[in-house]
């Protein structure tokens, strides 16, 4: 009987590229393939620990695991795999060990021509986008939020503020003890949506107040390069209706883009200096 192994690969993406290697060694269907850098399972580990591992010992590569991409079953003349690609954010550089190549290969131009067999299967996934949504649960996923929240914020207000103002605003926003306020004092629940494991996204809502329905959606934005996705759809169709939110009124483009999501102005609305907003209208979702 032929052996079945559980295999982890990692898919990481940056700036739209995926990363990937090719060996010169291994079973025939692999050998000068490309392939997800990773490995088997060792007993004891979970595949995130498993991945790790494989990145560390492989490439010297550090990385943290942000989501699942998709596990496949296949099999080899050899053997058979479970393989689960976890989408992982590179912490470190690198440098090759065990492979004769890397390369970073544009999402937009991937094809499973010339891919290990089943790795071709997740790549397939890839090129059409894997959204996942990620909640800020612990201080370390908090601290995710912020940082990446940070550059997808300054990449949103490109155009509509000049840079200084747009850094100040990303900031402040993105505060991570500002964040942490906002959760213990009033519920606020911080989400980034990712895209190929990749921030693409982020909002926070708050609970309504008693006797209320609906939520109130204090912050929504969505990165310039991946406008016209549906991610803010996504994000929105998680969300409890009525959806209630305040735009700032002195940027006329994102009113619009409410206004096209389906929002109705109900009234402008002066707050205090403590809030999120400065000035805004109050628009709401049915």
């Amino acid at each position: 009987m032929k052996p079945y192994l559980n295999v982890v690969g990692a898919a990481i993406v940056e700036n739209g590229r995926l990363f990937t290697v090719r060996r010169n060694y291994g079973v025939d269907e692999v050998v000068h393939k490309f392939e997800f850098v990773g490995g088997k399972i060792n007993d004891g580990e979970t595949g995130e620990e498993a991945i790790m591992r494989e990145c560390a010992e492989e490439l010297d590569m550090t990385v943290e695991v942000t989501g699942v991409a998709a596990s496949v079953e296949y099999e080899y003349p050899e053997f058979y795999i479970n393989l689960t690609i976890y989408f992982c954010r590179r912490l470190s550089d690198f440098s090759l060990k065990e492979h004769e190549e890397q390369l970073w290969i544009p999402v937009e131009e991937l094809s499973p021509d010339g891919w290990a067999p089943a790795d071709a299967e997740i790549v397939e996934l890839i090129k059409s986008g894997v959204v996942t949504i990620r909640e800020a649960k612990s201080d370390e996923d908090l601290r995710f939020f912020s940082e990446a929240g940070k550059k997808t914020c300054y990449d949103a207000y490109e155009g509509i503020y000049p840079d200084e103002k747009r850094l100040a605003l990303s900031e402040k926003i993105f505060d991570m003890e500002r964040l942490s306020f906002l959760a213990k004092k009033s519920g606020a629940v911080h989400k980034v949506i990712l895209l190929n494991g990749e921030a693409a996204g982020f909002y926070s809502y708050q609970p309504p107040e008693s006797g209320e329905t609906g939520v109130f959606l204090s912050l929504l934005f969505i990165s310039n390069k991946y406008r016209g996705m549906g991610l803010a759809t996504r994000a929105l169709n998680t969300l409890r209706r009525p959806v209630v939110l305040v735009v700032d009124n002195e940027n006329a483009d994102a009113v619009a883009f409410f206004k096209h999501m389906g929002f109705k102005v109900t009234g402008c609305v002066k707050l205090g200096p403590d809030d999120f907003y400065a000035d805004g209208f109050n628009m709401e979702l049915e």
